[in-house]
């Protein structure tokens, strides 16, 4: 089978194929449709290699919470009999899918192999996404932002909406569309601080010899750099997978992206130091205020150069207005606390522990 993008497979199966069974079925049903949540396809980036798993003509159905319960138990049943088999040359049902379950809370329950139609309510599906039940009547606290991992943000943000009778959708997604000022300015400045950790040390491994520990730093800056990046410009940084493809995206790729490389290539402590430096700077350029002037200058009395990240970040988080976010622990969002996969995508795990380490019960 020829390859298509899973995005436009799936809004031709929602247009061609969903949408008039559920015309038929309720022909006066009030609903959103998208394609959003997890998934590859769901930011651009899946090819045939895709297709090998849970990937194939997707969407999902997001219905009034008075409607929910008694629609959902009756049309997913009904398409199950009534979607064909193959919908564009490709499977409808999954051999390897399985739909959550839980009816009561807003998400339609059943067996395997599954179509790919779910239906949802909007405060269900951010529930179990993001940990949080985002309604347009209740606007999130800094702890419910910094218990969100960027990537799962940027799913709920990516994708294609495809219906939307009543809004519910586009008012979701612009309440998700980036942090409020004053998290983001936390986020920068924790962002900061994890450069300040580490950005000497690049220089002290390779000094006492351990070329391949300098190495290791150094990459581990690159990324901590690109994350500054990332969020400089306002954009939800990706899962690993695609952080070097939406990072290519970014404005300031074309200036950092080869100082970057740099780090990464040079050959010897001294070179892999000089260019993180520069790479630094380029991103520290972005600010178009700070309180402090940016420098790349000695260590102490080492004979190693470092840009001056405490200060950077320390002047960004004394630029936060919101007293209720100065006051908290200078820690970071949970993304940038914990790298375990399987933390960041259970929202419950990452819940308690932001809320854990911010104090909020």
């Amino acid at each position: 089978m020829a390859f298509i993008p899973g995005l436009e497979l799936s809004r031709h199966f929602f247009h061609e194929c969903v949408e008039p069974r559920l015309a038929r079925l309720i022909p006066d049903l009030v609903y959103g449709a998208a394609l959003i949540g997890d998934g590859s396809e769901v930011l651009g980036h899946d090819t045939a290699v895709s297709t090998d798993h849970d990937w194939g003509p997707k969407v999902q159905i997001f219905l009034r919470p008075q409607d929910f319960a008694d629609t959902a138990s009756t049309v997913i049943p009904a398409l199950d009999q009534l979607l064909p088999g193959e919908f564009m040359g490709w499977p409808v049902c999954f051999v390897d899918r399985r739909r959550p379950s839980g009816i009561d809370r807003g998400v339609y329950a059943a067996g395997s192999p599954a179509h790919g139609v779910e239906m949802h309510t909007i405060a269900s599906w951010t529930e179990r996404r993001l940990g949080v039940c985002v309604r347009a009547s209740r606007d999130l606290t800094p702890c419910d932002w910094l218990s969100i991992p960027e990537p799962i943000l940027l799913s709920a943000t990516r994708g294609e909406v495809f219906r939307d009778d009543v809004g519910e959708l586009a008012s979701m997604r612009s309440q998700l569309a980036w942090f409020p000022r004053d998290v983001w300015l936390y986020k920068l400045a924790s962002q900061w601080a994890r450069v300040s950790e580490e950005v000497a040390f690049v220089g002290r491994t390779g000094d006492v010899g351990d070329d391949l520990g300098s190495r290791v730093i150094a990459a581990r800056l690159v990324h901590e750099t690109m994350r500054v990046a990332f969020l400089m410009e306002r954009r939800y940084a990706p899962y690993a997978k695609w952080i070097g493809r939406e990072f290519n995206q970014l404005y300031c790729a074309g200036a950092l992206g080869p100082e970057l490389a740099a780090t990464l290539n040079a050959p010897d402590w001294r070179s892999r130091e000089a260019a993180l430096g520069r790479a630094l700077m380029v991103v520290a350029g972005l600010h178009r205020q700070m309180a402090v002037a940016p420098t790349v200058a000695a260590y102490f009395t080492r004979p190693y150069h470092a840009i001056n990240a405490v200060e950077i970040a320390q002047s960004i988080f004394e630029a936060i207005n919101d007293p209720a976010i100065s006051a908290l622990r200078r820690l970071g969002a949970i993304d940038q606390l914990v790298d375990n996969t399987a933390v960041l995508t259970s929202a419950g795990r990452t819940r308690a522990i932001a809320a854990a380490l911010h104090g909020e019960t």
